[in-house]
């Protein structure tokens, strides 16, 4: 039964997911074998089945997960309604991902993926505006922006001037430098992009 439930939560099927729930399935049962020791609610977010995630989480599905966290399914599949349900049911939008990566920069990597195509390809059909959309998002939540920042982060490898745009409005975000002094700027230098290099110039003059 707890096995039919990973599977219909990976394929969205929302009315079997409360069935079997109601039924007795374990809401939080993994099987290692079986979708990579993913949760029912893991894939659902992975797959973006707002329905299915939310029925879970009534039934008090873990949210931590258990080898990999439903935000960062999220994040991955550029969900932004997911997104949005699990920070409104009290996932940290500030969790660490594999070798400590947070959130934010898997939304800087995929947003500049749609603008290099060779890079994730196939990993997610979600837009460069949608993964966008989510970035917005998670910008208003109050980000720990550590001594790298997603700035820096986007300075340096993304082609997609939007997204740089959106850090440099926060004064926080745009006036850090990291432990050994470099700033946004020098990433942007180093990125080689000149369209983001004035755009840093201007909102660092406009900041003054």
């Amino acid at each position: 039964m707890s096995n039919e439930l990973i599977i219909v939560a990976f394929k969205g099927q929302n009315e079997r997911v409360k069935q079997l729930l109601e039924e007795g399935a374990d809401v939080n049962y993994t099987e290692e074998s079986l979708f990579s020791d993913c949760t029912a609610l893991a894939w659902a977010a992975r797959n973006g089945h707002v329905a299915v995630v939310r029925t879970l989480l009534e039934f008090g599905a873990n949210m931590e997960g258990r080898s990999r966290h439903p935000l960062f399914l999220a994040v991955l599949g550029g969900h932004r309604a997911v997104i949005e349900l699990l920070v409104q049911r009290g996932a940290s939008v500030n969790m660490k991902w594999q070798r400590d990566t947070p959130v934010m920069y898997l939304l800087v990597a995929f947003t500049m993926a749609k603008s290099t195509p060779s890079i994730y390809e196939g990993m997610n059909n979600a837009s460069q505006a949608e993964f966008f959309q989510s970035a917005e998002f998670l910008c208003k939540q109050g980000l720990d922006n550590g001594s790298y920042t997603p700035l820096m982060r986007a300075a340096f490898v993304t082609k997609f001037p939007p997204l740089v745009e959106l850090f440099c409005r926060d004064p926080k975000i745009l006036n850090k430098n990291q432990d050994f002094g470099w700033s946004a700027l020098i990433e942007g230098v180093k990125g080689g992009s000149l369209e983001t290099v004035q755009m840093l110039l201007n909102y660092c003059h406009m900041s003054k």
